[in-house]
């Protein structure tokens, strides 16, 4: 926040600074507080703008812990069914800002068929080298880790938790230090057990201050100078059928993918 503003139409702004003049931008989603921005910025910019939402859709057919299917239509042509090996309930949204963008592409030249499309959705962790999505650790205990970190990304993370099943809960949190956690401090569920850690990078919060904003909004549980000494102690307590989460900070997830 301290960089981008602490309101959606100031961090909108932030981010409308990457238009180029008379270059097509493509915003995944219209929201009432902030989509004007990136209008007025285009607009004064000359540059063609087109919100995803607009044009296309996106439904989930089926998922599992590695891969999910989507069916794609895009306004009047015929529907599109792909595999994405991302299983992040939240890759709806990002799968049509994508789909939105290979439309614009082809519109300028490049020959993008949807057989290119589909494959390359079937193999976005190999061949990019993306971590930390909704990825599964292990099992039995499962553990699953997933960078979300503010208030949208956590509410798809409980949400996605919410479709497991599964004895105990167990949160292995580690936040940083400049932004402002009691947001989602107070979404975290509170019948879950808590591992709190610090990442190990200087904006890491210290796993005490974590600890102790976390007990003031009824999150219980104990306090790890590490990562790996937090996960390490949530697999022990685990049981075969409990879920364990690691997140809170992209930070504290690059230390356990």
């Amino acid at each position: 926040m301290n960089l981008l503003g602490d309101t959606l139409e100031k961090i909108a702004g932030e981010k409308a600074g990457i238009i180029k003049s008379k270059t097509p931008v493509i915003v995944g989603e219209r929201q009432n507080e902030c989509d004007f921005v990136f209008t007025n910025k285009a607009l004064e910019l000359n540059a063609p703008i087109i919100f995803a939402s607009d044009h296309t859709t996106v439904k989930r057919i089926s998922n599992s812990l590695t891969s999910q299917i989507f069916e794609i239509n895009h306004d009047n042509e015929k529907a599109l069914h792909v595999e994405l090996d991302l299983p992040g309930i939240y890759q709806v949204k990002n799968i049509a800002t994508v789909f939105q963008t290979v439309i614009e592409l082809r519109k300028l030249g490049w020959n993008i068929s949807a057989e290119n499309f589909c494959s390359a959705l079937e193999s976005v962790r190999e061949t990019t080298g993306l971590n930390g999505r909704w990825q599964k650790l292990q099992e039995q205990p499962l553990v699953i880790c997933d960078v979300g970190h503010n208030k949208a990304g956590i509410e798809n993370i409980l949400y996605q938790i919410k479709q497991h099943k599964y004895k105990t809960l167990r949160m292995v949190i580690g936040m940083v230090n400049d932004k402002d956690i009691s947001t989602i401090l107070k979404m975290l569920p509170k019948e879950a057990v808590y591992y709190f850690c610090k990442a190990n990078i200087p904006r890491a919060l210290d796993q005490k201050e974590l600890k102790n904003s976390a007990n003031n909004v009824g999150l219980m549980g104990e306090e790890y100078d590490s990562v790996q000494s937090a996960l390490k102690n949530a697999v022990s307590d685990a049981g075969a059928d409990d879920f364990i989460f690691v997140g809170g900070s992209t930070f504290v997830v690059a230390e356990v993918v």
